[in-house]
């Protein structure tokens, strides 16, 4: 079964989802959700984290993804002690935060949001982007950006302003704050 779910992992990093034939791509989403939980080798988790990620770059497979369990594989991955794991988890977190699905989730807790102000913080650049790049979407519902204040986010994109050297970081910490700017938010 791991072999299996491997071998689809690896086809799934390496083939663009608009190259599957329609409807053909969600065969590979369980087990690479199954991989990311009960992989013998973190390398094999990476690898399922990776090809989730680029399912997840089209947007009509993010609600399919959230609905089959790839959020929570996500949490999985930012379990493990391999910090190439944790980045891939973040980016895909990162990937399907911008769904219906994922808007329901956020709503209805505050710990997924806490996750990515907490790894906005953390030095590991390609983790900030993606945890940033999340903020940033959240923030553009009203709701989702009261909370993202509400749990200190703000405090930290507004430290990431001032700190971070990456572009990439400054334009997604900047569309966030204008978002919360927009939703006419109080800091208190």
């Amino acid at each position: 079964r791991e072999d299996c779910a491997v071998a689809m992992a690896r086809v799934a990093v390496t083939t663009p989802p608009s190259s599957y034939p329609e409807g053909s791509a969600y065969c590979l989403v369980r087990p690479m959700i199954w991989l990311c939980g009960n992989s013998s080798h973190e390398l094999f988790e990476f690898e399922a984290g990776l090809g989730l990620t680029n399912l997840a770059s089209d947007p009509q497979m993010r609600d399919s993804l959230v609905i089959h369990g790839a959020w929570d594989a996500a949490v999985n991955l930012l379990a493990s002690e391999n910090e190439q794991v944790q980045t891939v988890g973040i980016e895909l977190m990162s990937n399907i935060v911008s769904c219906e699905k994922s808007y329901e989730r956020l709503l209805s807790t505050d710990q997924d949001i806490k996750i990515f102000i907490m790894f906005a913080k953390t030095e590991n650049v390609r983790m900030q982007s993606a945890a940033t790049a999340a903020l940033a979407n959240m923030s553009q519902y009203p709701e989702l950006a009261k909370k993202v204040v509400k749990l200190g986010g703000l405090d930290v994109l507004k430290n990431l302003e001032k700190i971070s050297e990456d572009e990439g970081v400054q334009i997604r910490v900047r569309a966030a704050i204008k978002y919360i700017s927009e939703a006419k938010i109080s800091e208190k």
